[in-house]
């Protein structure tokens, strides 16, 4: 069973990652118990309820991979380790969140997939911001309606398990059109 309590997390991006760790043979370090990412606004109360739990407790720099405040893993029961997973609410709720762009109504099965972008500073390729679909016959319209508004567009493959319908999106909630830049 973990021992590992309620950690105060959010869901947004993480810069900072605490490790806590349990005590061994009378080494206060002696086991790496937990690593979780966290933002901010939230590193100093996450190390405060780890030390309050008997952690004892390092932050680092989050490194490169994209994480979010409360992702980590949880060793303290080394028969069920468990991975973390920040909470959905910090993420933003694209689900009716509108594109700035019109599509074509259409309700023919997607032949194409779309991977829209928009422009990140600091980010070679930009954001990626959602997967647009369509059929054949609007490919090129929806393409032109994507760079109308100011996005690329790249063609990727379908999965072959996929259906989507032509018009459809998602919008991802980590990219700008999901509020998350």
């Amino acid at each position: 069973m973990s021992t590992l309590p309620t950690l105060p997390v959010c869901g947004r991006p993480a810069t900072i990652r605490v490790e806590a760790y349990g005590t061994l043979d009378g080494n206060p370090c002696g086991t790496l118990d937990a690593s979780v990412y966290v933002c901010p606004d939230h590193a100093a109360q996450t190390v405060t309820v780890l030390e309050a739990a008997g952690f004892a407790t390092r932050r680092l720099a989050g490194g490169t991979e994209v994480k979010r405040c409360g992702d980590g893993m949880d060793f303290t029961d080394p028969t069920e380790v468990r991975t973390l997973t920040a909470p959905v609410s910090g993420v933003p709720d694209t689900t009716s969140a509108e594109p700035p762009f019109k599509l074509p109504e259409c309700t023919a099965p997607a032949t194409v997939r779309l991977e829209v972008y928009s422009s990140a500073p600091g980010d070679l390729y930009g954001s990626l911001d959602a997967s647009v679909y369509a059929c054949d016959r609007h490919s090129i319209d929806t393409v032109t309606a994507v760079w109308v508004a100011n996005l690329t567009a790249h063609k990727v493959g379908m999965a072959p398990d996929v259906q989507r319908t032509c018009g459809e999106v998602h919008i991802f909630p980590t990219g700008t059109l999901g509020g998350a830049r």
